[in-house]
C-alpha cells in the first residue's frame, strides 16, 4: 500500500484522457490558420453584430468577444504586476501564467454606475497589496460583474497591520462567480495580529451566484500570533440582503471562524441554496450562519457542516451531515495529538500545505472523552473520500488516555501514522475501530491505515482497514464482511517485526473466516496470498503468530473447499489453483492462486508478481518452463479442472521504448458531455494513459506493470497501470522529492523530455533557444528541435514551463506519428464527433479528428498526406 505520508500534498483534478507528444504550434502558425491574435493590453471594439474569435497572448489563450462587446487582454507577470481596466472595457481575459502578482487586475471604477464586467481569469493569481488600514481584496470586481475561473487561479486578501478594515480574497456585489470543469479557484482573506479585521475568503454585496464545475476553496485569514482563524473571518460572507446560490457538480470548501455567513453586520437575514455539487463548510462559531434565514439543500447534493446551522433547513437533508461542534483549534498533519488530559470533547480542523505552500485542510478529528460508562470516541474524517490526493493524514501520532475503552472511526481516505513510534499510543485501552470502507485490495490508499499500537486489545468491526509496524495488542476481526491487512514492519534492529501479539477471527452468522499469509516483495512491490486456515460458516479462527504479513477476512456465505482438499465427502463444488514460476535461478518462490472454479474467469497476475532476473523483463506466461509465451500479464483466461502451472518467460530488456506508428488507433477521449475541450491543460496522467496506448507491443510486453514507484499514484488510481509501464520503461520520472503528482498540469519541458526519452541522445551543440540556458530539460529540449518536434515562439524563445492545450498536444503528435490528413474530405461520415470541434476551418480540426478515431487509411502520392480508408 502506498505510504501515506506521501498523499497529503494535492494538485489539480483532472478527468479521462488527453495529449500526447510535446509542446504547442508556433503562434506564427495560429495567427495564419486560425481567429485574430491579441497582445497584451490590446483593446477590441466589436461592432459588426456577430461575435469575434481570437486569441491571446503568446500563449493563443482562446476567447470569444461577444456582439457590441468592448475586449482588452491582460497579461501579467514579474514584469507587470498591476494593471488597471478602462471603465468602458466589459469583457476582460487576464492572466499571469500562474505566476503570483502583487496588485493584479483592478478597476477604477466599482461603483453600479460602471457597466458591468465579464471577466474570464485564465491561471490568473494575485495578492493585494499590504497596507496598514485600509479594506482590500485580492481581485475587487465591479457590481453586478460574472468572473469565469479557468485553470488554477487564487486571490489573496493583503495582510493589514492596522486594527480595522477588511481583508477580502474575492469581492463584488451581485456577483456570480462560475468555475470550469478541471479549474480550481483558491479566495483566501488576509492574516492579522488584530482579531478585529473583518476578513473572508469570498465578500459578496447583496447576492452571490457561484456555478461549480471544478473546484474551490474559500478560507477566512488567520490570527499571526495563534495561527486560529480570525474570530470576524468567514470562508464566504455575503452582505446586505443577500442570497447565496451554488450549483454544478464541483467541490467547495469554506472554513472560517464561520464557514458561511449570511450578514454578520446588520443581521439581516440570508438564505442559503445548495443546489449541487460536494460542500464542506466549518467554522469555530458557526458553520453556516443565516440570522434567521433559510438553508435549502436540494436532491442530490452531498454537504457537511460543522459548526452547526443557525437557521432552518429545508430540503432533500439526505446528503446533509451537520456537526454542531464547532472547530475548536487548528492542527497540522505533523503535530502530535496528546489527548491523554482533554476531558472536554473537542473538534480539531487539520491543515496540511498544498505543493505551492498555500493551504488545505483535508478533513477534521473529533474527540469525544469517556462519559457515564459510555466509551471516549475518536473519529478521524476526510472531506475527500475517494481521492488518494486528498487524503487526511496525521504523521505525529495520537496518544490516548491509559485503560480507557475508545471507539476509533476512521474514514476513507484516512490514516494515522508516527515516525518516532506508535501511531495510537492507549496503554492497557481497550481500542475498537469502526469504518464504512468495504475494498478487498489491501494496497488500496483509500483505505483507513494505522502504523503501529500499543493497547490491551485492538478490536477491527467490519470494513477494511491496513496495519503497518509492530501490533503491541492481541487482535480480534469480527463483522458482517470485511478485513484487516497486518502488513508488519521493520524494528531498529532491521528485523521484521511479527504481528500480531495473537489474532482471532469472529464471523457473524451466514459469514465465514479465512486468514492468508500476504507474500510481499517490498522492493519489487509485488504481493501474492498464501492460504493459511478457512472456517465453516459462523466459526472462529484463533492464530498464534508468527507470520509477519498477515491477511484476516470476513466473507459472507459458506467457505469453499480448495480442489487438494477435494477428498472429503462434502458435495462442495471443487476449486483450483493457478500456480505462478518464477522461472530462473535462485528467484522467489512459486505464488499460487487457489479457489477457481472449473469454467470461471480468472486474470492472470501482472508483470511485477516477481522481481525481474538483472538485465531482463517479463514476457509473459508459458506453460511449460521452456514453453514461449502463451498468455500475457493480465490477460483471463478460463479455468480449467486442474491445477495450472504457468511459468514466467523473461527476455533480454531492448533499447528505447517504440510508438506504434502504422496502426492509427484512438488516443484522444472526449468528456462526458460530448466535448473535446482543446483549449484545455492536459495533466501529467492524462499524458501517461495516452502515451501507453500508443506503444508498440513489444515495448508494453517489455516493461508492463502496474506497479508504480511513486507513493503518489496507488494502484487503485485510474492511470496506474500506465503510469507504471511509462516509468518502468525510463520514460516518465517523478520530482526531486519522488512523487508523480499525476493532477498536476504538464508543461511544454516535461513534454520535451517525454519526447526525447523515446530516442535517447546526447545534445552537444549550442541551445536552440535563448531561455532554455540553465533549464533541468536543456538538453532534451534542444534534442526534440533537432528531430523537428518542437518549435519556439515568434520571438525565438521556448517557454520550457508554459503549460499546453489539447489541441496543441494532439496536433504535434499527429506530426510525430506521420498521422496527417490533409483535408476534411480524407476523413469518413460516421467517425466521432464534438460538439466544440464542428468548424472545419479552426486549424485544430483535422487533428482532434484524426487522434479521437481509430481508422485504416492510404497513403497520398505526396509521401506525407493519408486519406481514411475504413473506420475501426
Amino acid at each position: 500500500m502506498t505510504h501515506r505520508s506521501h498523499l497529503f500534498k494535492r494538485w489539480a483534478a483532472a478527468l479521462l484522457s488527453a495529449c500526447l507528444l510535446l509542446t504547442l504550434l508556433p503562434t506564427a502558425a495560429l495567427a495564419e490558420e486560425g481567429p485574430r491574435t491579441v497582445t497584451h493590453g490590446e483593446t477590441i471594439q466589436n461592432d459588426t453584430g456577430e461575435s469575434m474569435e481570437v486569441v491571446c497572448g503568446t500563449n493563443s489563450l482562446p476567447y470569444t468577444i461577444p456582439a457590441d462587446g468592448k475586449f482588452v487582454y491582460v497579461e501579467l507577470g514579474s514584469n507587470l504586476e498591476t494593471y488597471e481596466v478602462a471603465d468602458d472595457v466589459t469583457h476582460v481575459l487576464a492572466t499571469s501564467l500562474g505566476e503570483e502578482v502583487e496588485g493584479g487586475l483592478r478597476f477604477g471604477n466599482l461603483t453600479s454606475s460602471r457597466s458591468a464586467v465579464n471577466i474570464t481569469a485564465y491561471n490568473l493569481r494575485q495578492r493585494a497589496e499590504a497596507n496598514s488600514n485600509i479594506s482590500s481584496a485580492g481581485l475587487e470586481l465591479p457590481h453586478n460583474s460574472s468572473l469565469t475561473v479557468r485553470g488554477d487561479c487564487a486571490f489573496y486578501g493583503p495582510i493589514l497591520s492596522g486594527r480595522r478594515g477588511f481583508s477580502l480574497g474575492l469581492a463584488g456585489a451581485a456577483l456570480t462567480l462560475t468555475v470550469d470543469p478541471d479549474a480550481s479557484l483558491t479566495a483566501i482573506g488576509g492574516d492579522s495580529e488584530y482579531p478585529t479585521v473583518t476578513d473572508a475568503g469570498i465578500y459578496a454585496v447583496i447576492s452571490l451566484t457561484i456555478v461549480n464545475h471544478g473546484k474551490i476553496e474559500c478560507y477566512g485569514g488567520r490570527d499571526t500570533a495563534t495561527g486560529a482563524f480570525l474570530t470576524d473571518s468567514s470562508g464566504i460572507y455575503d452582505d446586505s440582503q443577500t442570497s447565496l446560490i451554488v450549483s454544478g457538480s464541483g467541490t467547495l470548501t469554506c472554513l472560517g471562524d464561520r464557514g458561511i455567513d449570511m450578514d454578520n453586520i446588520s443581521q439581516v437575514s440570508g438564505t442559503v441554496s445548495l443546489e449541487g455539487g460536494s460542500v464542506t463548510v466549518g467554522g469555530n462559531s458557526h458553520g453556516i450562519q443565516t440570522h434567521g434565514g433559510a438553508v435549502t439543500v436540494a436532491a442530490g447534493v452531498n454537504a457537511r457542516v460543522i459548526g452547526g446551522v443557525e437557521g432552518t433547513v429545508e430540503g432533500d437533508t439526505s446528503g446533509l451531515t451537520v456537526i454542531d461542534q464547532t472547530l475548536d483549534e487548528i492542527i497540522g498533519a505533523e503535530d502530535a495529538l496528546d489527548l491523554t488530559g482533554e476531558t472536554a470533547e473537542k473538534l480539531f480542523l487539520v491543515e496540511m500545505p498544498k505543493y505551492d505552500g498555500s493551504p488545505s485542510y483535508p478533513g477534521t478529528v473529533h474527540w469525544t472523552p469517556a462519559a457515564d460508562g459510555a466509551h471516549a470516541r475518536l473519529a478521524l474524517t476526510a472531506f475527500t473520500q475517494d481521492d488518494t490526493n486528498n487524503s487526511l493524514y496525521l504523521a505525529g501520532g495520537v496518544k490516548l488516555p491509559e485503560n480507557t475503552a475508545v471507539d476509533i472511526e476512521l474514514s476513507a481516505n484516512s490514516a494515522l501514522e508516527n515516525s518516532d513510534g506508535d501511531a495510537i499510543h492507549a496503554p492497557g485501552g481497550a481500542l475498537t475501530f469502526h469504518t464504512d470502507y468495504l475494498e478487498t485490495d489491501p494496497d488500496s490508499s483509500l483505505r483507513p491505515s494505522i502504523r503501529g499500537l500499543t493497547a490491551a486489545s485492538a478490536t477491527f468491526t467490519g470494513g477494511d482497514f491496513s496495519t503497518y509496524g509492530t501490533l503491541d495488542a492481541p487482535v480480534t476481526v469480527t463483522g458482517d464482511a470485511g478485513n484487516v491487512a497486518m502488513l508488519g514492519g521493520e524494528t531498529p534492529e532491521g528485523t521484521v517485526s511479527p504481528v500480531p501479539k495473537g489474532l482471532t477471527i469472529i464471523p457473524s452468522t451466514n459469514t465465514h473466516a479465512e486468514l492468508y499469509t500476504l507474500d510481499r516483495d517490498t522492493e519489487a512491490r509485488a504481493h501474492s496470498y498464501k492460504h493459511l486456515a478457512g472456517s465453516p460458516s459462523n466459526s472462529t479462527i484463533t492464530y498464534a503468530g508468527g507470520e509477519s504479513y498477515l491477511f484476516a477476512a470476513i466473507v459472507p456465505g459458506a467457505a469453499e473447499e480448495e480442489e487438494e482438499h477435494h477428498n472429503s465427502s462434502s458435495s462442495s463444488t471443487p476449486t483450483y489453483a493457478v500456480v505462478y514460476h518464477a522461472n530462473y535461478a535462485n528467484g522467489p518462490a512459486d505464488v499460487r492462486d487457489s479457489g477457481h472454479r472449473s469454467g470461471a474467469s480468472v486474470t492472470l497476475k501482472a508483470a511485477d508478481l516477481f522481481k525481474a532476473p538483472e538485465g531482463k523483463t517479463f514476457a509473459g506466461w508459458a506453460e511449460s518452463a521452456s514453453g514461449s509465451v502463451k498468455y500475457k500479464a493480465s490477460e483471463q483466461i478460463k479455468m480449467p479442472a486442474n491445477t495450472l502451472n504457468l511459468y514466467a518467460v523473461w527476455n533480454a530488456k531492448g533499447t528505447a521504448p517504440g510508438l506504434n506508428q502504422e496502426d492509427h488507433i484512438a488516443y484522444l477521449s472526449g468528456y462526458p458531455d460530448g466535448s473535446a475541450r482543446p483549449e484545455a491543460n492536459i495533466t501529467r496522467e492524462e499524458v501517461a494513459a495516452i502515451f501507453y496506448r500508443l506503444l508498440d507491443d513489444a515495448t508494453r510486453d517489455a516493461y508492463h506493470t502496474t506497479s508504480s514507484p511513486f507513493p503518489d499514484v496507488a494502484s487503485s488510481r485510474w492511470s496506474a497501470e500506465a503510469i507504471a509501464t511509462l516509468a518502468n520503461a525510463g520514460i516518465l520520472k517523478g520530482e526531486k522529492d519522488g512523487k508523480f503528482y499525476p493532477e498536476r498540469p504538464i508543461t511544454r519541458a516535461e513534454f520535451a523530455a517525454i519526447a526525447a526519452r523515446f530516442d535517447p541522445s546526447d545534445y552537444d551543440g549550442a541551445d536552440q533557444f535563448p531561455d532554455i540556458a540553465n533549464h533541468w530539460a536543456r538538453n532534451e529540449i534542444n534534442h526534440a528541435y533537432m528531430r523537428g518536434w518542437v518549435r519556439g515562439t515568434p520571438d525565438g524563445r521556448f517557454e520550457p514551463d508554459r503549460y499546453i492545450t489539447r489541441a496543441e498536444a494532439v496536433t504535434l503528435v499527429n506530426r510525430v506519428l506521420n498521422r496527417a490528413p490533409e483535408a476534411a474530405s480524407d476523413l469518413l461520415p460516421g467517425m466521432q464527433t464534438f460538439t466544440d470541434n464542428t468548424d472545419a476551418a479552426r486549424w485544430y480540426y483535422l487533428d482532434i479528428q484524426e487522434a479521437a478515431n481509430a481508422h485504416d487509411y492510404d497513403r497520398k502520392a505526396d509521401g506525407v498526406h493519408e486519406k481514411w480508408t475504413a473506420l475501426r
